[in-house]
C-alpha cells in the first residue's frame, strides 16, 4: 500500500503508547556531567566543510554518557575554523559536584581533509 498509494503505515493491533508514560521515565541531569563520570574524552569527525565533536563522559565499568555534540562549520583549511575548534577542546564541562572537567583525550580523524592541519593542531593541544 504505501509504495503504490503513499499512505501513512497504522499499526492494527495493540495499544498505543501515552507520550506521557515515556516523559515520566526521562531521566534530567541538572549538570553537564553526570555524577558517575570521572573522565572526559572527545572524537572529532573531520569533513571538507566541517568538524563534528562529541565528548563523552566515563564512568567505572565502561559506562559511557554523551555529554556534548559540537558541530563546527567551516573549512578546515582557515584558520578562524580551527580557533573554534580549539575553543570546542578547551571547553569546561561542569560536573554534577560543582567541579568543572576538561577533555582528557582527543581522537582527531584525519580523513577526509589534510592529515597535515590536524597533526599540528594535535601538537598544540597535546592531548592525543
Amino acid at each position: 500500500v504505501n509504495t503504490t498509494l503513499g499512505e501513512t503505515w497504522e499499526e492494527a493491533v495493540g495499544e498505543k503508547l501515552d507520550h506521557q508514560v515515556l516523559m515520566d521515565k526521562v531521566v534530567r541531569y541538572t549538570a553537564a556531567v553526570p555524577a558517575r563520570v570521572v573522565y572526559l574524552t572527545a572524537g572529532i569527525d573531520s569533513q571538507r566543510n566541517r568538524f563534528e565533536m562529541y565528548v563523552w563522559g566515563w564512568a567505572p565499568g565502561e559506562e559511557a554518557f554523551l555529554v556534548d555534540k559540537i558541530i563546527i562549520m567551516g573549512r578546515p583549511d582557515e584558520e578562524e575554523t580551527l580557533l573554534r575548534v580549539d575553543a570546542a577542546i578547551n571547553k569546561k564541562y561542569r560536573h554534577a559536584d560543582g567541579t568543572e572537567m576538561t577533555i582528557s583525550r582527543v581522537c582527531w580523524d584525519t580523513g577526509g581533509i589534510d592529515g597535515e592541519i590536524v597533526y599540528q593542531r594535535s601538537k598544540k593541544h597535546g592531548v592525543f
